[in-house]
């Protein structure tokens, strides 16, 4: 039998290569720089210490208080302008309230809770009650007020 054929190598030529670049010369070079930087940096005369001087305490100068008279206006707001404010938050407080039974009505709705809901309508009913009167005085105090500044 023959034996399995099996390709020879290249003969082993070697290669030139270029010679070894000496790195030691940099090396040097950077340890005398940082030795340069480092000398001139602490060399050189001592400077001397900056003298601190106490602060001098402020001298208290009294000024005399100046006197000024003036005649202030003050105007006074009439009565129905105060008496719409009133009426005003009056009525901001009865629509909390009414907004308050809107929100259990809609939690109660959610749980299909059918008395949560006969009740937060009855609490919307008190609070239209309650603030039909209020809406009808500040109407009027509010068209008085209207009418009494301008």
């Amino acid at each position: 039998m023959s034996q399995p054929f099996t390709p020879t190598p290249p003969p082993f030529e070697p290669q030139h290569t270029a010679p070894k670049r000496r790195r030691w010369p940099w090396i040097a070079a950077i340890v005398v720089a940082g030795g340069i930087g480092f000398g001139a940096g602490s060399g050189g005369e001592d400077a001397p210490a900056a003298s601190v001087t106490p602060p001098v305490p402020a001298e208290t100068v009294t000024a005399e208080p100046e006197v000024i008279t003036e005649t202030e206006t003050i105007e006074v707001a009439p009565q129905a302008c105060l008496d719409a404010i009133d009426y005003g938050e009056q009525g901001f407080g009865i629509a909390a309230d009414y907004a308050q039974a809107t929100v259990d009505a809609f939690y109660a709705a959610a749980e299909f809770d059918v008395d949560g809901i006969t009740a937060a309508r009855l609490d919307m009913e008190d609070a239209t009650e309650r603030m039909s009167p209020v809406a009808d005085n500040w109407n009027a105090a509010k068209a008085e007020c209207r009418g009494s500044v301008q």
